[in-house]
């Protein structure tokens, strides 16, 4: 590795100008540098990734231990929420489905009365 690493850099300092060969040669490792650095943080979050979720299903890292519903492949556990938030669950979504069909009934049923017909006009 040394060899090869030795040989790469052969033809970079026997350029005529020696500041810019150095400066080019600095600028290459340190895009190579930003390289390895991008490929360790991605390899260092997949294993976060397999260890909170083995599955390996490609879904986000759970930090919070909830499984966000869905198919229930996430490999997480579901939540259990008690009787008193379920009903404050039901309460919230019929005051919901009120409120809709209160703003829906009165533009249905405002048509006023009806015309009557005169003979004169």
């Amino acid at each position: 590795m040394k060899a090869r690493i030795q040989q790469q850099n052969q033809g970079v300092t026997q350029q005529p100008s020696g500041n810019l060969a150095i400066s080019t040669a600095l600028e290459a490792l340190r895009e190579k540098r930003a390289a390895i650095d991008y490929s360790i943080e991605t390899f260092e979050n997949f294993s976060t990734t397999m260890q909170t979720n083995p599955a390996g299903t490609g879904a986000p890292i759970n930090l919070g231990g909830e499984t966000g519903g869905g198919t229930g492949t996430g490999g997480g556990t579901r939540r259990t929420v008690s009787p008193a938030a379920r009903r404050k669950i039901a309460a919230a979504q019929k005051k919901r489905w009120a409120d809709k069909q209160a703003a829906a009934t009165p533009a249905a049923t405002t048509k006023g009365k009806p015309k009557v017909m005169t003979a004169g006009g």
